[in-house]
């Protein structure tokens, strides 16, 4: 909402108008200059929408990443859709907002923000019909978004990728500034990747939308004995921390941590058995129950509910 002079009132010593509001003269250099000195109206709408991001950006629970936006009947991300073999940034009818993290400095955080409000289908997201699978990312650019794809996947660590390929993305967790290799060294980029597709037989055949945040929560769902069970979480990274919670009720009012392997009073293995990094990926979580589920009141059942929360672990 505008802010007019005649909502500003004078604090003591402050230059004023005949109708006793604040005189707006000057121009401020950023948010903060806007508490110092009285502005024009166009320069003050201007800082307040700077303050406003400032804030949006501390209130962010995950950097580098996608942070709102539409979601499928899962709850899911998903404002990358198909059209033909383009692939669309659909934000008409709710916003998608991207944050890229570019350091850290004295103050903190240094994060970048920009919300779409409208669709968009980016030249360089268009004409799928190599095969393969390629990587979908936004350059920040100042504020102007760049477009591209990939075919490496994106490297998030604290330690410098000892044989990187040209183009190979690099976010150092340790600094969160994100690098590419162009060959022979690394420059800094402000690059978010925001999800990937699948390209066969010339076409475009899946187009995958990275989780808001870094998060995932399948909720609770029934879960039996002897039974193996694939989430799609589509967090983009395979580092993440995972917490598994037990139910004899759908709703989990009954909820309590699920126990990963036990063995119960006749010698018969239970509990939930965790796949390791070669199965359970960037996209996907594979877990498994044993033939108990849980030891849950004395009892050890066989049936139940389960519900799985994944959060990206940097």
């Amino acid at each position: 909402m505008p802010i007019y002079d005649n909502d500003l009132y004078p604090r003591s010593g402050d230059a004023v108008t005949t109708h006793g509001r604040m005189k707006i003269t000057g121009t401020p250099t950023d948010a903060t200059d806007l508490m110092t000195k009285s502005v024009t109206e166009t320069a003050i709408n201007a800082a307040v929408a700077l303050a406003v991001s400032q804030i949006r950006a501390v209130s962010i629970t995950k950097r580098q990443t996608a942070f709102f936006g539409p979601v499928d009947a899962n709850g899911q991300a998903n404002y990358l859709t198909a059209v033909g073999n383009d692939v669309k940034i659909s934000a008409t009818t709710i916003n998608v907002g991207l944050t890229w993290s570019a350091g850290i400095d004295t103050s903190g955080p240094v994060d970048r923000l920009y919300v779409y409000t409208a669709d968009t289908t980016p030249v360089n997201w268009q004409s799928f019909t190599t095969d393969g699978t390629f990587y979908l990312y936004v350059d920040y650019n100042s504020g102007t978004p760049l477009y591209g794809t990939s075919t490496l996947k994106p490297v998030h660590q604290t330690k410098t990728p000892s044989t990187p390929s040209t183009g190979q993305f690099w976010l150092n967790t340790n600094t969160y500034i994100g690098y590419v290799y162009n060959g022979s060294t690394w420059v800094a980029t402000e690059r978010l990747f925001v999800g990937e597709v699948f390209v066969t037989g010339s076409a475009l055949s899946t187009v995958t939308t990275y989780a808001y945040n870094g998060r995932y929560d399948s909720g609770w769902f029934a879960v039996a004995a002897s039974t193996s069970y694939t989430l799609t979480h589509n967090i983009g990274v395979s580092e993440y921390v995972d917490d598994a919670q037990f139910s004899i009720d759908s709703g989990g009012a009954s909820a309590t941590k699920a126990q990963e392997f036990y063995v119960d009073t006749d010698n018969v293995a239970g509990g939930m058995r965790f796949s390791n990094a070669n199965t359970s990926t960037h996209k996907t979580y594979i877990f498994s129950y044993l033939t108990r589920l849980q030891n849950y009141g004395g009892s050890d059942r066989t049936s139940g509910y389960s519900r799985v929360s994944l959060t990206r672990s940097w």
